[in-house]
């Protein structure tokens, strides 16, 4: 085990460990995909998928990080930033957890950001960041 998550940009231009916070850290939140509705004879019309999993850790990084190993609030930006599906590199990144477990996600939602502090720049400069790494292949 590891006490990182690493990302990894879908053509190995750039790979990065975070550290993450443990509290509201998790395994993976399963998904369902499926539809439910009442049909005109009173019967219930359902419909499952594959089930999904996502991540939504809680990510303390720096400003400026000094170990190259690790990524910095403009890396997380820089993956969060990857949107286009036919680009190199696309929008599908490679989430390996802390027990290395790799997944193909896309970051989704928004990317909140909280200071830790008065500085907002260098080694010393921490952030919290908020993020939503979803699964893009489901299992039946």
């Amino acid at each position: 085990m590891a006490n990182y998550i690493t990302i990894s940009a879908s053509d190995g231009s750039l790979i990065k460990r975070f550290r993450v916070i443990s509290e509201g850290y998790d395994n993976g939140t399963p998904e369902k995909t499926m539809s439910a509705q009442k049909t005109v004879g009173g019967g219930m019309d359902i419909s499952q998928g594959a089930v999904y999993h996502s991540w939504n850790p809680t990510i303390r990084v720096r400003g400026t990080e000094s170990d190259t190993a690790y990524g910095s609030l403009a890396d997380i930006e820089t993956f969060f930033g990857y949107n286009n599906p036919n680009t190199t590199a696309s929008d599908k990144l490679i989430f390996t957890d802390h027990v290395g477990v790799g997944r193909t996600v896309v970051m989704t939602g928004d990317l909140r950001k909280q200071l830790l502090g008065a500085l907002t720049d260098g080694t010393e400069s921490h952030y919290l960041v908020k993020a939503r790494f979803q699964e893009i292949t489901g299992t039946t």
